[in-house]
């Protein structure tokens, strides 16, 4: 059996030995365009429009309920 301290130093010079991994950015993430930007007057008017209604509470039942359903029947095929 080897002794610990020859082992530890033959994993140090291994380690030596890989390749060093290039951290640089690749060009496409220094060299793209940058997204357009959107006015936040119209970003705003889009979630006021997004509320509940009343009726959302019925809604949302009724598409859990078809949701179980279609887990039942998924399962059931297996």
């Amino acid at each position: 059996m080897p002794r610990p301290d020859l082992t530890i130093m033959y994993l140090v010079l291994a380690t030596g030995c890989a390749p060093m991994t290039d951290f640089a950015q690749p060009r496409s993430a220094t060299e793209g365009t940058y997204p357009t930007l959107a006015p936040i007057d119209t970003l705003l008017e889009d979630a006021q429009s997004a509320r509940l209604t009343p009726d959302a509470p019925a809604e949302l039942e009724a598409r859990a309920a078809a949701l179980r359903a279609r887990a039942a029947r998924l399962r059931a095929t297996d």
